[in-house]
């Protein structure tokens, strides 16, 4: 069922294995002005941004998620599909977006309510881990994208300056609640060779503006 929200959507963010058209990976880049790094051990860096500073009423919005791995340790981090809004975030990593006004008020979104009851997953083990989760080594990038428009908040559908907030939330793959809802075993968590990174990273604003055709 589907129920407004007044200030959050989240969004859910694909990081694939391979690249596969949705996203890559790469070298890590000078730091960007959107960036923000996590305090842990397993640091990692997220840039946020927008792929232009000024759209057309009625044109998406694409918006620009690289995670970088900046500590000295491989790091499992969490995917989804980029095209999903959920709020059941126990499996699967996201972007949680806000969008505001120059009056800083926040645009009524779009999300889906949904329950987790942690019912195991049918599909076998290594195939949900390796469809869900990709190893970032030290110094190495991952790069996607996903889309927003006015069906997802309202203010994108008419012209104005707004400020795109928000954070990268990823659960812990070792946390039972989401070990046992992906179907793995104690014995299959104590084969994976490396530690997953887990939290919530809030990122810096990112400004643009919506013009009339």
């Amino acid at each position: 069922m589907w129920h407004p929200l007044k200030t959050r959507c989240a969004f859910a963010v694909l990081v694939a294995l391979c690249a596969n058209g949705f996203g890559e990976r790469s070298l890590a880049s000078p730091v960007p002005q959107e960036s923000s790094v996590s305090a842990d051990r397993m640091q990692i860096r997220i840039s946020v941004t927008t792929t232009k500073k000024k759209y057309s009423v009625g044109e998406p919005i694409i918006v620009k998620l690289e995670i970088t791995n900046i500590g000295k340790v491989p790091v499992l981090i969490g995917n989804d599909s980029p095209t999903n809004v959920q709020q059941d975030v126990s499996t699967g990593a996201h972007l949680d977006l806000e969008i505001q006004d120059a009056q800083g008020q926040s645009s009524p979104a779009i999300g889906l309510i949904a329950d987790s009851f942690g019912i195991p997953s049918k599909t076998p083990p290594i195939t949900t881990l390796l469809g869900g989760w990709l190893l970032l080594r030290p110094r190495s990038s991952y790069k996607t994208s996903t889309t927003i428009d006015r069906q997802f908040f309202e203010f994108l559908g008419k012209p104005g300056i707004y400020r795109l907030s928000g954070a990268y939330v990823a659960p812990d793959l070792f946390a039972p609640s989401t070990s046992q809802q992906l179907g793995l075993t104690e014995r299959d968590l104590k084969a994976i060779p490396a530690p997953s990174w887990s939290g919530r990273l809030k990122f810096r604003p990112v400004t643009f503006e919506i013009v009339k055709k």
